[in-house]
């Protein structure tokens, strides 16, 4: 994504260096695009003469910092338990929430420019940063993503016989069927979640959680691959050093690396775990959550 035209960048204060998010609305549903860094705001005949053909019409564009866009993926469908998160920086008091109409967004949620509070912007983060690596889906379906941002479900998931994949995340849907979706884009990274398990194992780099060892044979093998170096960052043709460049994660602890962006680093998180543990047996109380923690 390299350009977005709006008609009230300027009016909104939007300038240069700010973080621009690309969002839409269908079916009372938000779709969130993408987003870009902003190197300039130009006119529209500034924008056809950079683009080298008409874009739609436009007032002003908003051109975007080198390497800074990911890609425009306007599949990717928020549910309203996610979207009811977001907030917006309201100049005439506390931040205000999306608008809603039932369990719908108000079409005003999305006209104009809106400032994110620093939380919803790091929640956008999250998401694009893990579901630009599911596959896209065909046609006019959508990847709806909930309230964890690692539920996903297709139009047409339903009717897929699940199969055992590299991350697995659940959306039963209407009719309560259980429906998997694979994380991984080429089918480089296959072998490079192989290599990378060959030489780090199955257990979490973070909190040695592994997942045979707590639920046993069924489970055995079953393991998050973190890209320490972000897929939407680094370009096409990437081919990463599964030594090197991928890590094993629980499922628990890959969520709290992609809670900011860019994502917490592997022993960032460690020390979030640490403070934790310390501040629990000062306390007196018992660790809670990750079945690893009971050692």
């Amino acid at each position: 994504m390299r350009r977005s035209g709006g008609n009230s960048y300027r009016k909104r204060s939007v300038s240069v260096g700010d973080v621009v998010y690309i969002v839409s609305l269908k079916d009372g549903h938000l779709l969130l695009g993408g987003r870009m860094t902003v190197e300039r705001i130009v006119s529209w005949q500034e924008a056809v003469r950079l683009a080298g053909k008409e874009p739609y019409p436009a007032e002003e564009w908003v051109i975007a910092r080198e390497r800074s866009g990911t890609p425009l993926h306007l599949h990717r469908r928020l549910a309203p338990d996610l979207s009811r998160q977001l907030l917006f920086i309201s100049p005439k008091g506390p931040p205000k929430p999306f608008f809603f109409i039932g369990n719908d967004i108000d079409v005003q949620a999305t006209r104009g420019v809106r400032e994110l509070t620093p939380e919803s912007a790091a929640l956008f983060d999250a998401i694009i940063t893990i579901t630009d690596e599911w596959p896209r889906p065909r046609g006019d379906e959508f990847l709806t993503v909930t309230k964890d941002f690692r539920s996903v479900s297709s139009k047409r998931s339903s009717r897929a016989a699940p199969q055992p994949l590299d991350d697995i995340s659940t959306d039963t849907g209407t009719e309560g069927t259980p429906q998997q979706r694979l994380v991984t884009r080429y089918e480089r990274s296959q072998r490079a979640r192989a290599a990378c398990i060959r030489h780090h194992g199955t257990r979490c780099l973070i909190c040695e959680f592994d997942f045979g060892a707590a639920y046993g044979d069924a489970a055995a093998g079953v393991i998050h691959v973190h890209h320490l170096h972000p897929l939407a960052t680094v370009g096409v043709g990437y081919q990463p050093d599964p030594t090197r460049d991928l890590v094993p994660l629980c499922a628990n602890c890959h969520t709290v690396v992609h809670l900011r962006q860019p994502p917490y680093s592997v022993d960032e998180v460690r020390i979030f775990r640490a403070r934790q543990r310390a501040m629990s047996k000062r306390h007196g109380r018992s660790e809670a959550g990750n079945p690893s923690t009971a050692r």
